[in-house]
């Protein structure tokens, strides 16, 4: 089978079977439509990166000083042009199959239609995509779960790489000491107490006084304005404090843009983080409800301070067990999820 990129690249290698390849594709289409959910690493400003080799490193942004004077006729200087502290990536991978019965298996070998077949291979079928639909899911959600994980799990260094890990200059993603090469200083990007305009407030407070590695101020998002990421348990919380003597940011009569206020002199885009709050198969809390980040968006996403790192697309097969003779669907991803300066663009509170 060719390449199906309409669910986020995902490569089908099939063995080319006339009833089950039909089906898998038609569950793509059919997650598309119902797929209604933001996708998570997107929302979060992940920049999809595909590396050149496996030993390759990122590192966070530094900034630019301004050109050192030279006397008339004189010789230029070599520019400094170090790009500071990096860190590399470690790659995890996931998969998952499903597997048919023999009858249902001698049936694809076949290759017939389910014209004319028993009442339980076409339950069987439909059985099948059901499964197949799930395993694609449970691979989209894997992502979303990575992505929001290295935001909910940033106040902590327990790995080397992903979610838990340090900044390239070796502190947590949310530390009260973030270092500045130029002067000497420090910064903070945690954000604590219960959401309000008070707190609201100093978060954005934080933001105007985050300094680059070069001690230049980070430009700030005028025009598109903050991104303030909640728990759904926390969006009234959330709209009380913004509409309380503001008004909508936005402009236009898109009622989607009724989530851009005006707080206090800053715009502030209100989003939701469905899956926040939740727990992971193995019991692993992804955050929690009272968690919250407000983010210079623009910055972020110019900066690729946010990565998923991928080296190869989503495989889904399909292909027959020689020895059982059973159908077989499976996928294989393998991507991480990783910060390389994010904390000049994202304050926040996290556990």
């Amino acid at each position: 089978m060719g390449t199906v990129t309409a669910f986020d690249e995902i490569t089908f290698n099939g063995g080319g079977n006339d009833l089950m390849d039909p089906m898998i594709t038609k569950v793509v289409d059919q997650m598309n439509l119902e797929r209604t959910g933001k996708d998570v690493k997107k929302l979060l400003g992940f920049v999809d990166t595909k590396p050149l080799s496996s030993n390759e490193t990122y590192s966070s942004v530094n900034g630019v000083n301004e050109l050192p004077a030279i006397n008339e006729n004189g010789t230029k200087e070599e520019m400094e042009v170090s790009v500071g502290p990096s860190k590399g990536y470690k790659i995890q991978e996931f998969g998952g199959k499903i597997t048919s019965s023999f009858l249902f298996g001698e049936r694809l070998k076949q290759s017939k239609t389910l014209t004319g077949a028993k009442d339980d291979l076409q339950a069987e079928f439909v059985s099948m995509a059901q499964k197949t639909k799930k395993l694609m899911k449970a691979a989209a959600k894997g992502m979303d779960y990575e992505a929001l994980k290295v935001l909910t799990m940033g106040a902590a260094i327990t790995t080397a790489y992903g979610p838990w890990s340090a900044t390239p200059k070796g502190k947590a993603l949310f530390a009260a000491n973030h270092t500045i090469y130029a002067t000497g200083g420090t910064f903070t990007n945690i954000n604590t107490g219960a959401l309000d305009a008070t707190t609201l407030a100093a978060g954005i407070g934080l933001h105007l006084a985050i300094r680059l590695e070069n001690g230049d101020r980070v430009q700030q998002p005028r025009t598109e304005g903050y991104t303030l990421f909640v728990a759904p348990e926390k969006e009234m919380a959330a709209r009380l404090v913004l509409n309380n003597g503001s008004k909508f940011g936005a402009t236009g009569n898109n009622s989607a843009l009724e989530n851009v206020f005006m707080f206090e002199g800053s715009k502030v885009k209100l989003e939701i983080l469905d899956k926040l709050g939740d727990t992971d198969r193995d019991g692993v809390a992804i955050g929690e409800t009272t968690n919250r980040f407000l983010v210079n968006m623009p910055a972020l996403i110019e900066a690729e301070a946010l990565k998923c790192i991928r080296l190869y697309s989503p495989i889904v097969k399909q292909y027959m067990n020689n020895e059982t003779d059973q159908s077989i669907v499976d996928i294989r991803n393998g991507f991480t999820c990783d910060h390389y300066g994010a904390e000049y663009f994202i304050t926040g509170y996290c556990s």
